[in-house]
């Protein structure tokens, strides 16, 4: 097995990142079942974030300005 550093801080960021999209989508169940108005904003706010942590997480969208490879 090969130890790579800062393995672990990537793991940590991982479930940090899993954590937040399952909490995420669980507001956003709740959301959907209780709220009557203001669902389009709420729902879209929280669509937004999601999408970010998406694009920061898996597709690394930090470093195409930052130069990292």
């Amino acid at each position: 097995m090969v130890n790579v550093a800062g393995q672990g801080a990537k793991t940590r960021r991982g479930l940090k990142t899993i954590l937040g999209l399952s909490v995420l989508t669980a507001a956003e169940f709740a959301a959907a079942v209780t709220l009557t108005t203001g669902l389009f904003v709420v729902l879209s706010v929280i669509a937004v974030v999601k999408a970010w942590l998406i694009l920061e997480y898996f597709m690394h969208l930090s470093q195409l300005w930052n130069g990292q490879e």
